[in-house]
C-alpha cells in the first residue's frame, strides 16, 4: 500500500511497522550515525593489555545500510550496550602489519541479514571486527549489513597483545552539540606590553565563559584591531588563555608608527573536571625583542569567537 495505515504511535491494539518504527530513529537523529555520546562505544586495551580490546558502554544509531543511499529509505536503527564488551582481535604473524576494523554490526533478517538462534532475543546486534583493512583505512568498506565504525586497530608484526598506542578511535557523535558566541569589546583604558614575559592583556575584554557539561572542545578566534607600539618597532608574541588552557601562540612584527590587527586562534581539548565550570578567557602577549611597548587603547577592538563542540573524547 502507498501510505502506512498504522502512523508511530496509535494506541488501542494497533500493529506497527518496523519500518515506521526506523523511521523514528532516523527523524530524531537527522539521518546521522554514529554514538550518542562522547564517551559510548570507545575502544581500549584490557585494563592490562591482552588479546581483546574493551568496548565502553553507551548507545549508538546505525544508519539502515540494506536500503540505497543517501537517505537509506530514511531508516535507522538504535542500539544499546548497557557494560562493557571484550572483543577478541587476532595476533599477527611474523610476515607483517595488519589492520582491522571494529565495529558495531547488525543484522535485520527483514533485509536478508542473518537469523539469530533465539528470535526473541536476538543478538541482532554485536560488537565485530573486519580484518586486513589498510593501515590508513578510516571509512567503512562495501559491506552486505549496516554497521558502525568504532576504532582501527594498527598491529605490528607478532604481535598479540593490543596497546594503547595500536588503537585509532574512528568514532563519530551522530548529533553533535555545539553552541558559538561572538563577544566584541572595545577598551576603556590603554593597556600596554613592555615585557619579555606573558602577561594579561587588554583585559576589558577578558570573558567569564560557562562550559556545558556536555563540551569536549572549544575553538576560539581572538581579533584586535588597532594595536599599535608605544614608542618603537618591536617583535612578539601574542596567545589566549582559557581557565589553566593556552592557544597556541602567534608571532606579531610592528613598527614604530603603523597601528596593526593581531589574531590569536586555536582548538583545544577540554578535559573532563572543567566541563560545567566557568573560566575566564583572556589575551596574553609579550615582548620577544625590540623597546617598543606594545599598546591597546580606546581605537582598539577586541572580538572573541568562541565554538563549544561535543566530539569523541577520552574522559
Amino acid at each position: 500500500m502507498a501510505l502506512e495505515s498504522v502512523p508511530w504511535f496509535v494506541g488501542g491494539g494497533a500493529e506497527h511497522s518496523p519500518d515506521v518504527a526506523r523511521m523514528v530513529a532516523y527523524a530524531a537523529t537527522n539521518g546521522a550515525g554514529g554514538v550518542l555520546g562522547s564517551l559510548d562505544f570507545r575502544v581500549t586495551p584490557l585494563p592490562t593489555p591482552g588479546t581483546s580490546v574493551r568496548v565502553a558502554a553507551g548507545g549508538g544509531v546505525i544508519p539502515n545500510g540494506y536500503l540505497a543511499a543517501p537517505d537509506f529509505g530514511k531508516q535507522s536503527y538504535v542500539a544499546r550496550a548497557a557494560s562493557v564488551t571484550d572483543v577478541p582481535i587476532t595476533a599477527t604473524g611474523s610476515g607483517s602489519a595488519r589492520s582491522d576494523f571494529v565495529v558495531l554490526r547488525l543484522d535485520d533478517p527483514q533485509f536478508g541479514g542473518q537469523i539469530p538462534v533465539d528470535v526473541v532475543n536476538g543478538p541482532y546486534v554485536r560488537f565485530a571486527v573486519i580484518t586486513n583493512v589498510g593501515s590508513t583505512a578510516t571509512t567503512l568498506p562495501a559491506l552486505s549489513y549496516p554497521a558502525l565504525l568504532l576504532a582501527r586497530i594498527d598491529l605490528p608484526p607478532s604481535t598479540g597483545t593490543v596497546q594503547e598506542s595500536h588503537i585509532v578511535d574512528l568514532r563519530k557523535i551522530a548529533n553533535p552539540r555545539r553552541t558559538r558566541e561572538l563577544y566584541n569589546t572595545q577598551p576603556t583604558a590603554i593597556s600596554t606590553i613592555a615585557t619579555n614575559a606573558w602577561t594579561d592583556w587588554t583585559p576589558q575584554a577578558n570573558r567569564t565563559l560557562t562550559i556545558p557539561s556536555w563540551a569536549t572542545q572549544m575553538k576560539v578566534l581572538g581579533h584586535i584591531s588597532s594595536v599599535a607600539p608605544a614608542s618603537a618597532a618591536t617583535l612578539g608574541v601574542l596567545r589566549f588563555a582559557f581557565g589553566t588552557l593556552f592557544g597556541q601562540q602567534i608571532t606579531f612584527d610592528l613598527d614604530a608608527s603603523t597601528r596593526a590587527t593581531l589574531l590569536t586562534a586555536d582548538t583545544l581539548a577540554i578535559p573532563a573536571a572543567m566541563r560545567n565550570t566557568n573560566a575566564i578567557l583572556k589575551l596574553q602577549a609579550a615582548r620577544s625583542s625590540g623597546t617598543g611597548n606594545v599598546k591597546t587603547d580606546t581605537a582598539s577592538t577586541v572580538v572573541w569567537d568562541v565554538e563549544f563542540l561535543e566530539v569523541p573524547s577520552v574522559d
